[in-house]
């Protein structure tokens, strides 16, 4: 398993979903408006006390591309979906 995710419908359910996580202490990771798995989606991300990936997003549109880089790699391509162990603070 590479990660687990939760789907909204609305951004102010995303909004209230970050915000439930960051009160429950866990670090929460933005990606912002991004293309994935063609999907164009918001995201914010977390890892879970066990460090299971936790994906929140909601999607807006389908997307022509499976990522947004123009040519990317299979690695690139298998990555796309998955938190940066860098990732930024959200919101």
């Amino acid at each position: 398993m590479d990660h687990l995710g939760i789907q909204v419908d609305e951004e102010n359910e995303l909004t209230q979903l970050t915000e439930r996580l960051k009160n429950a202490d866990l670090k929460v990771y933005g990606e912002g408006e991004t293309t994935c798995c063609y999907a164009e989606s918001k995201k914010a991300w977390v890892e879970d006390p066990s460090g299971v990936a936790w994906e929140t997003y909601q999607t807006m549109a389908d997307a022509e591309v499976y990522n947004e880089a123009d040519e990317s790699t299979e690695e690139e391509a298998e990555a796309c979906c998955a938190p940066s162990a860098s990732g930024n603070d959200c919101c």
